[in-house]
């Protein structure tokens, strides 16, 4: 009995080795991240994103931002659902829109 569980768990740790392999080699690859930085005032910028927070702007704006080269990215606040969030980033030419949230401070939920 104790000779299958090793051997089951020989199993997993060679898969988990397997796994730290491909994950270092797709770190390795992937692009540096580089933010765009707003470069215009926004005066109710949320005091916990950073430069890289460039309000209310359309889709089109972002990707035009972050079009030069992989790595780039922003935050904006969606023009159709207020109190949305977009992390607009650039890999491996494209550029793709990763993720919508709701965000919070404090005691205050967040998606």
């Amino acid at each position: 009995m104790s000779l299958v569980k090793s051997e089951s768990n020989d199993e997993e740790l060679k898969l988990a080795n397997l796994w730290k392999h491909y994950l270092y080699e797709l770190q390795l690859k992937a692009p540096k991240p580089k933010r765009v930085v707003c470069k215009r005032h926004i005066p109710d910028r949320p005091p916990h994103y950073g430069r890289e927070f460039h309000g209310r702007i359309t889709r089109e704006e972002a990707n035009e931002l972050i079009k030069e080269e992989d790595g780039r990215y922003l935050v904006r606040e969606s023009i159709r659902a207020l109190q949305n969030f977009t992390l607009a980033l650039r890999l491996i030419y494209k550029i793709n829109l990763i993720i919508t949230f709701n965000f919070y401070i404090a005691d205050f939920k967040f998606n």
